[in-house]
């Protein structure tokens, strides 16, 4: 009788999500590379709350590449988190319900880790959306001065998506560990 095969944790999915953010962290450079040149000697760098800028930045300073390199040490963090989780045991994990991860069998446990890593993948995902609408405000207000209440309202529907998906994610799991 042959070997039972286990389920693959980061099967095809999870490598199109990882290529999904390396091109989106590509396409944040991409994007502060072609409109470094639009920007003027003297640009916002940092708003305050009310959207008026706090700090100013040199062109050709090199500030201009800080939040794509943000966004690309966040992308590393999250899908290096997410492509080494399957190789940590369980009994190390930080989850809800984790007595009851534990004592599932191993093909549930399984459906656990990959939904996890594919939660990673997408957050990841989400930052660089975030990423490159904070880079796209900040060419909009190198003219204008102000980033105006368009942002602010982007911000707090971009907070809400994201909350609401770790909440979604967590009722989810939570659920499968507690599905007999």
């Amino acid at each position: 009788m042959p070997a039972r095969r286990e389920p693959p944790v980061l099967d095809r999915l999870v490598w199109w999500l990882v290529a999904a953010n390396v091109l989106a962290v590509a396409g944040l450079f991409l994007y502060a590379m072609v409109t470094a040149s639009l920007l003027p000697q003297r640009y916002p760098a940092h708003f305050d709350g009310a959207g008026d800028p706090d700090r100013w930045a040199r062109a050709g300073s090199g500030e201009w590449y800080l939040v794509p390199g943000i966004g690309a040490a966040m992308m590393l963090f999250m899908v290096g988190l997410g492509l080494g989780l399957p190789r940590i045991p369980l009994r190390l994990w930080n989850m809800p319900s984790k007595k009851r991860l534990l004592a599932l069998g191993r093909e549930r446990q399984v459906e656990v880790i990959r939904s996890t890593v594919v939660f990673l993948m997408v957050l990841s995902l989400l930052h660089s959306a975030l990423f490159f609408d904070i880079q796209r405000s900040m060419l909009a207000a190198a003219s204008s001065g102000h980033v105006g209440g368009t942002f602010l309202t982007r911000l707090i529907v971009f907070g809400v998506v994201y909350l609401g998906y770790v909440v979604w994610w967590l009722v989810r799991v939570r659920g499968s560990i507690r599905r007999d």
